[in-house]
Formats: C-alpha cells, structure tokens, sequence
C-alpha cells in the first residue's frame, strides 16, 4: 500500500515528493497531477493538503479506478465513479512516478483518503 501526499499552492496542486524536486519551481509542468487534481479537490474538502491510500488491492471504504489506457512506459489512464463518497465520474492520468516498480501499470486503483486535520496541524506549527 502506497501512501501519496498532495499539497496545493497558488491554486495549482502537487504531488508532495520532498527531496525529489521542488514541486513550485516545476509549475510549467501543468499541474503535475492533471486531471487528478479534480479528484483532490473532493478529497481535500477545501484544504490544502492531502494524502491518500493507494493500492492494487481493495481494502475497507476504498473506491475503485479502472485503467482504461495506457502509454507504455509513462502511465496510464483510469476512470472512477465515485470518490469520498461523492459521485465523481471523471477520466484521470497516473504517471509511472508513483509506479516505477509497476510495469504494466495496474488494472485497477483502489484509493482513500486518510482523515487527518491538517487546520489543526498547521496551528499546531504556526
């Protein structure tokens, strides 16, 4: 199980890889989420961060991404119907980023927010 970290600046989404790449000088790069960034809107519920677990397998209260395309060696397109709880019916790119050890990329994404209450973290640090 993978656990992945978006944080958003600017309006703009990123993957949160720190040590990789510093994500905001990347912001040519659109988004580096694409159309995925709708799906974290849902789940960020209007904050800033987000993390989510992210498997191969179902497990409890996940919902479920079917690849529909893939761009070998890139990623691939999956679609979902319903994210948190919320009918979401979108078409969205995973790039091999989170997949390298992953060829070819999974038939299926199960996905789930993890609860966390980022306002309180942040007054926590502020």
């Amino acid at each position: 199980m993978y656990i992945i970290s978006y944080y958003k600046s600017k309006g703009t989404w990123f993957l949160d890889r720190k040590g990789v790449y510093n994500n905001e000088q990347m912001s040519s790069d659109p988004e580096r989420t694409g159309t995925f960034a709708q799906l974290l809107e849902v789940a960020a519920g209007g904050e800033d961060n987000v993390e989510l677990y992210l498997d191969f397998k179902s497990f409890p209260h996940s919902d479920e991404a079917v690849r529909v395309e893939e761009v070998k060696g890139m990623g691939a397109y999956y679609t979902i119907e319903k994210f948190c709880g919320r009918a979401v019916h979108t078409k969205f790119w995973v790039n091999t980023l989170l997949f390298m050890k992953e060829k070819p990329m999974p038939e299926k994404l199960y996905l789930r927010k993890i609860e966390r209450d980022y306002k309180t973290t942040r007054e926590a640090t502020s």
